[in-house]
């Protein structure tokens, strides 16, 4: 991998986003129509509903508890960078219901460690079983889903396995994934998911409905390209460095990832100097602002606590780094998650 990793050193922990405000986008797919990415500034609250499920931060990676097959209380990551639903070696056990499909996958992963770095590729047999989210009604019947044979070990994820809640464009397993299978069955009242994930290692995820317990002011909307990327400018003590820059939000993916040449125009600006600095993200606020100037944009800091990756003292390693891995695309993981309804 051709990368970059910038570590600031001096008194200045990185850059630093002193706005106290936060960010918060609500994902959601409607097949046949457009898509946007609802944005909410305000401050995360902690408040839950009925359509919620409790999740937990491990190694920078989130989780819910699912039952997949005969298997109950599997811990799964939450990936909003991939599409399907995929066990971990030997973890699988079907159900009375399962369906073995005679077909195998093979599928790879970026950014699978903690600190980012990584790569996984793994392959196996195809099923259809029951995917249950634990503490919900939430359930489908007849799922496809992966069970990794192919390596044995190390395990390809952290805990049991992943679901992915992106498009079934992206699909290895060419099905739907998980999340569509919900909204084409009917089980939720609108096609709809929220993350809320806190600075704390504790988190919430909604599905069906905007949470508005969980924010504090208005949302804004903004056009999306895909499920779930879409377009903005990189921010710097309220001005942008780079504008219309391609963007994909990662609830898999620990920290953040620019283009090269992108991520060192930021530093060069930041000036790695003892000065407490604001990073953020610009986002059109409308698909009409979406044609205007950046002015008409609204920005949303990288909060000061996640945006420093290790801190050793007054030195740290901040939780931007460069690749130009992902074609010219901003990947935006948890440094930018936590602390915000998404």
């Amino acid at each position: 991998m051709h990368s970059l990793i910038l570590t600031l050193v001096g008194s200045l922990p990185v850059a630093l986003a002193a706005s106290s405000k936060s960010f918060s986008v609500e994902v959601y797919h409607e097949k046949g129509a457009k898509h946007t990415l609802p944005a909410v500034s305000g401050t995360r609250l902690g408040v839950s509903t009925s359509s919620k499920v409790v999740e937990t931060n491990d190694q920078g990676f989130w989780f819910a508890n699912f039952t997949i097959g005969a298997a109950k209380e599997q811990s799964i990551l939450i990936d909003t960078g991939s599409s399907d639903a995929i066990m971990n070696p030997g973890l699988y056990k079907p159900s009375a219901g399962s369906k073995n499909l005679h077909q195998n996958f093979r599928i790879s992963y970026a950014t699978t460690n903690p600190d980012g770095s990584g790569s996984e590729s793994a392959s196996g047999p195809k099923y259809q079983d029951l995917i249950s989210l634990s503490g919900s009604n939430l359930s489908v019947s007849a799922q496809t889903l992966g069970s990794i044979t192919s390596p044995q070990s190390p395990p390809t994820f952290p805990h049991d396995g992943l679901i992915g809640f992106g498009s079934e464009d992206g699909s290895a397993l060419r099905a739907s994934p998980w999340f569509h299978s919900l909204c084409n069955e009917g089980a939720l009242d609108e096609c709809r998911f929220g993350l809320a994930f806190g600075t704390q290692g504790t988190g919430m995820q909604y599905f069906g409905s905007v949470e508005s317990s969980e924010f504090t002011g208005e949302l804004t909307s903004a056009p999306i390209t895909g499920e779930w990327e879409l377009q903005g400018d990189i921010v710097l003590n309220g001005k942008v460095i780079e504008s219309g820059a391609d963007i994909i939000t990662d609830s898999g993916t620990t920290v953040i990832f620019g283009p090269i040449d992108s991520v060192q125009s930021l530093f060069d600006a930041a000036g790695i100097q003892s000065v407490r600095s604001s990073i953020g993200l610009s986002f059109p606020s409308s698909s009409e602002q979406a044609k205007e100037a950046s002015a008409a944009s609204k920005v949303f800091n990288i909060l000061e606590e996640p945006l420093a990756q290790t801190k050793d003292g007054d030195n740290c390693t901040i939780s931007i780094h460069g690749s130009d891995e992902f074609g010219g695309a901003w990947l935006v993981g948890q440094a930018f998650f936590q602390g915000r309804y998404m």
